[in-house]
């Protein structure tokens, strides 16, 4: 069920109505007039009509809770916004993307000295900046492949536009915690045959190779002699 405030209409919505309805002279009607040939064909008081036509698929009440059309996702409770997320792909490497809001660019892309920055910092305990390094990237581009180099660290990520050797910060992602791999630092338990056993099982394939994983072939190579 649709409702529609028929007071809330536009005169020229309520011209139109009149006209889908096959009100003669609609055009030349009055509001008060429209409004009351609508009441005549809804029957009564027309302020909240329950009615389900093409033509008024726009004029949902403000009030009004209706489903979301088939490929319709709401809009965001804020936009025009700068903002940049990390999707981890493994310990050792996020999948980063962001956005950068229309206003901001236009005022970036008035300098032609600008450059865009990643920063990627390793945080040690109380999130206090420990070690960083940072990557340029282009103008036009959303999407970047971040290394994570230090295990055991939480990480954050912020854009950067740099002006003249000015850094100011437009965007800081969420913190995303990397984990010490425990072979690595206890690359001993590989030289047990039961031991390894277990933790490489799941490191084959069917066809009894390796995964392509760079921190396991690492690993396997310098501790299985």
């Amino acid at each position: 069920m649709k409702l529609i405030n028929i007071n809330r209409l536009s005169d020229s919505e309520l011209k139109y109505m009149a006209e889908q309805e096959g009100i003669e002279d609609a055009d030349s009607l009055d509001r008060t007039e429209l409004i009351e040939n609508l009441e005549e064909i809804y029957g009564g008081d027309a302020s909240e009509l329950d009615v389900d036509k093409k033509f008024v698929k726009t004029l949902i009440a403000k009030e009004t809770e209706t489903d979301a059309l088939p490929g319709v996702r709401p809009l965001p409770d804020k936009f025009n916004d700068n903002e940049i997320q990390t999707i981890l792909q493994d310990p050792a490497w996020a999948y980063v993307i962001w956005h950068i809001s229309h206003a901001t660019k236009e005022k970036i892309l008035r300098n032609e000295n600008v450059k865009i920055i990643l920063r990627v910092i390793a945080l040690k305990e109380n999130n206090k900046k420990e070690e960083s390094y940072q990557v340029e990237v282009g103008i036009d581009d959303t999407t970047w492949n971040i290394e994570f180099p230090w295990k055991g660290r939480n990480y954050e990520i912020t854009l950067n536009a740099e002006i003249d050797g000015v850094l100011t910060t437009l965007a800081t992602s969420p913190i995303e915690t990397i984990p010490n791999v425990y072979v690595e630092d206890h690359p001993e338990i590989l030289r047990n045959p039961e031991t390894y056993k277990v933790l490489s099982s799941s490191l084959i394939t069917n066809g009894g190779e390796y995964l392509a994983v760079d921190e396991v072939k690492q690993i396997l190579s310098g501790n299985l002699t």
